[in-house]
């Protein structure tokens, strides 16, 4: 902590939070203490610590796409297999079933050689029934991927990665080596909220190209982490 930030020996001295209580009905504190008005007195605010609880684990995913030297074209899907009935989507594995996403990073490798740069959007679902498809109903890697309107309403988040902003080996932005990194945030708001309550305690993933990448006949590894926090 520096000397400039803030301290706050209870909810009272912050003005924000003494604000949002203040609307508050009743209230229990960590103590066991229970407050019932309407609206909490500045007295009942300092009997009552606000603790902000959460988690902020490592939640990681990767998939390998097949060596096929067929040229990606914007819209398809890169998955794990060109067979259809084989391919399965990303599954990130949650610690809770409610949080928030703010960023997601990638690693891209290829098997040999020097890796072609591609860019992609990691589309991120609820895992809903047959969302955002039925099993062995994805499409195969290489193909058209359409999402449907039912998928569409389950996204929680879409991240973007562009062919230009990736960090390779030695730092710079070019093609250079078998290994490039690049971590992006949400382009149209600041926070994903998700509640998968009642669900499988995952997201879904899947990969859609956004430019014409022809990796070659090379098999490429695509690995993924969430900037994320969760409820406790």
């Amino acid at each position: 902590m520096s000397a400039e930030d803030p301290i706050y020996k209870d909810a009272s001295d912050n003005i924000l939070l003494r604000r949002i209580l203040g609307r508050l009905t009743s209230l229990t504190t960590s103590g066991g203490m229970s407050f019932n008005s309407n609206g909490l007195t500045n007295t009942e605010l300092r009997a009552a610590p606000v603790v902000v609880a959460g988690t902020t684990p490592r939640v990681t995913a990767s998939f390998s796409r097949p060596a096929d030297a067929t040229q990606y074209s914007i819209g398809d899907i890169i998955a794990n297999s060109g067979t259809a009935a084989s391919v399965v989507p990303i599954t990130f594995n949650l610690p809770a079933s409610s949080g928030r996403l703010t960023g997601a990073r990638a690693v891209v490798t290829a098997a040999s050689g020097t890796i072609v740069l591609p860019a992609f959007d990691l589309i991120l679902f609820r895992p809903e029934a047959s969302i955002p498809f039925a099993n062995a109903g994805y499409p195969a890697d290489n193909t058209a991927l359409n999402i449907t309107s039912a998928a569409y309403n389950q996204v929680v988040a879409i991240f973007s990665f562009s062919a230009s902003s990736w960090r390779n080996q030695a730092g710079g932005t070019t093609a250079a080596g078998g290994v490039v990194y690049q971590a992006v945030s949400l382009a149209s708001r600041a926070i994903a909220p998700f509640n998968v309550d009642g669900l499988s305690d995952t997201l879904l993933g899947l990969v859609q190209a956004q430019n014409t990448w022809n990796p070659g006949a090379v098999a490429n590894t695509l690995s993924f982490m969430l900037d994320s926090d969760f409820d406790v």
